[in-house]
Formats: C-alpha cells, sequence, structure tokens
C-alpha cells in the first residue's frame, strides 16, 4: 500500500556530480565577484519578469509532480486480487489466523480504500 515514487540518479549522473564537488576550477572568490557583479542587473524589470515566469514554471513542474505523486499512492493503495490471493494464501497455510495476521486484516480494512472482495469474508473472522 506504499508507493515508491523518487526516482534515483544513474551512475553517471552521480559521478558527473561527485567530479563536479571535487574540482578546483573556480574559486569561491570568482563565483562571489560574479555574482555581485550581477546584483545591478537582478533589480532590472527585465529580469524580474524573467524571475516571474521561472517562478510560475516552476510551481506547475511542482504541481504536476504532486498529482502525480497522488496519482501513485492512490493507485498502491488499492489491494488488488492477486495481492488478496497471495494474502490468503499464506493466512490459510496453518488453518489459524494469528494475531500478526489480524492485525495486518484490521489494518488493511482501516487504511485501504478499495479491497478485492476475495479478502473481505476475512475481515468477519476478525470480527
Amino acid at each position: 500500500m506504499a508507493a515508491a515514487t523518487g526516482k534515483p540518479v544513474s551512475r553517471a549522473a552521480a559521478l558527473k556530480r561527485e567530479e563536479w564537488l571535487d574540482s578546483a576550477d573556480e574559486s569561491i572568490g570568482a563565483t562571489l565577484s560574479g555574482a555581485f557583479g550581477m546584483l545591478g542587473q537582478m533589480f532590472s524589470g527585465a529580469f524580474m519578469a524573467d524571475m516571474s515566469d521561472a517562478h510560475e514554471q516552476i510551481e506547475r513542474a511542482w504541481a504536476a509532480k504532486n498529482a502525480e505523486t497522488q496519482a501513485a499512492i492512490a493507485e498502491a493503495a488499492v489491494i488488488s486480487q492477486v495481492e488478496a490471493d497471495w494474502l490468503i494464501e499464506r493466512m490459510s497455510r496453518d488453518g489459524r489466523i494469528h494475531d500478526n495476521e489480524k492485525a495486518l486484516l484490521a489494518f488493511l480494512k482501516r487504511e485501504s480504500p478499495d479491497i478485492h472482495p476475495s479478502l473481505k469474508p476475512w475481515f468477519a473472522k476478525i470480527a
């Protein structure tokens, strides 16, 4: 019932980031002097308009990412027939419902918005 939405970076990308961190090509002083030289440009009208547009693009990208994450979470919360069959097969092995299995069934009943019908008779066994 969990959704994995994170995507790891490739090995090549991770190594490139590592290489950048380890490089000493550019000093902090040069970076800072360049940044201070740009301060005057930062508050000009054209730059501020570009920043506003960039902010809107970032907001749209995050909204799309959040919607994608919510869809993945909703999909993962559904207990499918395959998942229900797998669980039933394991709970049926010794003919008893153990405390941990009762706790799992109670959790599923409480947390899942969509449980496959084949699992529902098991909820009566824990009532």
